[in-house]
């Protein structure tokens, strides 16, 4: 092989070699393509999923959320928290006799009527609604929920026989209630308790069901009253008749007229007079 042989060889092997390594640098680019396309597809596909997940979270924390309360105090004491939906997303119990009736119902996810028909229809519930009850509903929610929710839960009340009481307070009552251990209703009634009894304490009014604490306020709202309407009377009733009422005038007593005609002994002195004059006269 002539020199310029081996030379145009040596030339093509070189052309050769820029071909494979063309074409090798136009696969790797294709390959890294590919693998960026791909790692793109999976930084959105996680992006998404992290996306849900958090819509997911903060969808289950906004009906999970208690937004009011509704408190049922006979002598069992139990309260129900309602979602933005008024459905039930807890149950507390406050005495054994609550804790009893709510152990064997499942109240979760209900409309809290239907909560509260289950409740009233429970035969446990039942032993304590024979002879007159005093049924009280506490409402704890904004202003804007309050009238709906007392609507609603008187209805679902006289629905299953039975008439009951309803009061309202709002949500920052509700949170002291629950640090101090008690409803919502026998909370906001030591409140009132507490207006007449400065000594009454959170421990007394726990073991007391609302029919006594109420029949306390009663008792001390009367003997508060007492004295205020006697002390009303005295400052309406003008110190003249209160003398006159206190000492009454005697009445001077009269002498009938016929007396004084036939007994002449009992002529005054001015009828003497004018007996004088006129004799003086003749």
């Amino acid at each position: 092989m002539g020199l310029d042989n081996k030379i145009q060889q040596a030339f093509d092997n070189i052309q050769a070699d820029s071909k494979l390594i063309e074409s090798t640098k136009q696969a790797l680019t294709a390959k890294r393509s590919k693998k960026a396309r791909k790692k793109t597809r999976m930084i959105l596909t996680l992006a998404c999923m992290a996306l849900s997940f958090v819509a997911g979270m903060q969808a289950y924390a906004w009906i999970q959320t208690p937004v009011s309360y509704v408190g049922i105090d006979v002598n069992p004491s139990m309260e129900l928290a309602l979602n933005r939906l008024d459905r039930v997303v807890s149950t507390f119990s406050y005495n054994d006799e609550g804790a009893e009736i709510l152990d064997g119902l499942r109240l979760r996810g209900k409309k809290y009527t239907d909560a509260i028909k289950m409740i009233m229809e429970s035969s446990t519930m039942g032993t304590y609604l024979t002879v007159d009850p005093e049924l009280l509903f506490t409402v704890a929610s904004d202003k804007d929920r309050e009238t709906t929710l007392e609507t609603g839960i008187t209805d679902a009340s006289r629905e299953t026989g039975h008439n009951c009481h309803s009061v309202s307070t709002d949500m920052e009552t509700a949170a002291l209630a629950h640090d101090s251990g008690l409803s919502i209703g026998k909370y906001n009634a030591y409140l009132l308790l507490l207006q007449y009894d400065d000594a009454i304490t959170i421990e007394q009014c726990t073991d007391m069901s609302i029919s006594e604490i109420y029949a306390l306020i009663q008792e001390l709202q009367q003997e508060e009253n007492l004295p205020q309407e006697e002390e009303f009377l005295e400052e309406e009733l003008p110190q003249e008749e209160l003398f006159q009422e206190e000492q009454p005038q005697e009445e001077e007593p009269q002498v009938p007229e016929e007396n004084i005609v036939d007994d002449p002994n009992n002529i005054s002195t001015h009828d003497q007079g004018e007996q004088h004059h006129h004799g003086g006269h003749h």
